[in-house]
This record gives structure tokens, sequence and C-alpha cells, in this order.
């Protein structure tokens, strides 16, 4: 679509949104226990079945350890935060 003006063009710049799927843990659990489940996850994911499942869907699989996801969560509540008050956004 060569006419349509990109999210930046739209007066938009800096916009940046990211689909993603995670595993979440109580926030005590042990980090034994969380490095486990991560190293459990990704042994999983990279097997070529799996791996070759989600590559046919156009997911694209991004490890990382559970220190690293809660930074993404982290920046992704404090950079969207406003648009969802600003859009009075609710759950149901």
């Amino acid at each position: 679509m060569p006419d349509l003006a990109t999210v930046s063009e739209a007066g938009l710049a800096g916009y940046k949104f990211d689909a993603w799927f995670g595993l979440m843990a109580p926030a005590n659990t042990p980090r034994l226990t969380l490095d486990k489940i991560s190293g459990d996850v990704a042994r999983i994911l990279r097997t070529p079945e799996i791996a070759e499942r989600l590559a046919q869907q156009g997911v694209d699989v991004l490890l990382s350890s559970p220190i690293d996801f809660d930074a993404v969560i982290k920046e992704d509540t404090a950079r969207n935060g406003d648009i969802v008050r600003a859009a009075s956004a609710r759950s149901r």
C-alpha cells in the first residue's frame, strides 16, 4: 500500500508497539525456580517441531531471561500507560 502513511508519517513519531507472550510467576517465586522454568521453556521453543510450527504462524521467538522480560514489561507499561489513560481504556 504505497499511499498509506506510516505511523510516524501520520504524526506518531517514536511510536512502538510489540505484541509478545510470556510466562508470569508470583512475585516471591525463588530465582532457581524461575531459572528452571525459563530454561525448560527455552529448550522446548528451540525444538525443531515447535520452532517450525511457530515460524509457520509468523511468530519470531525471542528468548530472554526473567530479568530481561521484567524490564520489557516495565518499559512497555511506562511507554503505553499514558496512551491507555488518555483512551480511558478499562478491562472487562
